[in-house]
């Protein structure tokens, strides 16, 4: 059996990552079902709930599965890549517009988030200070502040990269262009 060529990583380029619709569309389709079995659930033990507690599990999954649906069309329908590395920074849109300096990461770490693969950046705190971060990722980094969780964790979920393909094209960059050992 003949061995996959690995193909080499230039930290001198640009390189972009766009949405991968069969994954978006897996979640979609996840979450769906979750809301479905929630919806279910929630309906044959109606006679226990109140009235307003029924509808409002019903509602809290319609949002859930409209929310889900919004931003996976949002991915999808936009042309700009979803994660942007280059010798200046990284950039997750998914996260925040700004793009990260290589000199304000101190260093990245594989992370396990319960199920979910993230590599998170660990700044420096002028540079997480700095960061606009978008809506729900802000709401997010409340709650992992005070877990004291990731904070800046980048995912190759939804992506047309594997996780080992993103957390070694982020480990060349780093080394190319980040904070030099003393």
């Amino acid at each position: 059996m003949a061995k996959k060529q690995k193909t080499a990583i230039d930290p001198s380029q640009t390189v972009e990552i766009s949405a991968s619709a069969l994954q978006l569309l897996g979640s979609f389709a996840l979450t769906v079902l979750a809301g479905l079995g929630i919806g279910a659930a929630v309906w044959l033990n109606a006679e226990i709930l109140t009235t307003v507690a029924l509808v409002a599990f019903l509602i809290g999954t319609a949002v859930l599965v409209g929310v889900s649906f919004y931003l996976a069309k949002l991915m999808l329908r936009s042309d700009a890549p979803v994660v942007t590395i280059s010798p200046e920074g990284v950039c997750d849109r998914r996260l925040s517009a700004d793009t990260v300096s290589w000199r304000d990461i101190d260093h990245i770490r594989p992370r396990r988030n319960r199920q979910a693969q993230v590599i998170e950046l660990v700044l420096s705190k002028e540079a997480d200070k700095a960061l606009t971060y978008k809506p729900l990722p802000r709401l997010l980094r409340s709650y992992h502040r005070l877990s004291n969780s990731v904070r800046f964790a980048v995912s190759a979920h939804g992506l047309k990269i594997s996780h080992k393909q993103l957390q070694e094209t982020l480990e060349a960059y780093i080394k190319a262009h980040g904070p030099q050992p003393e």
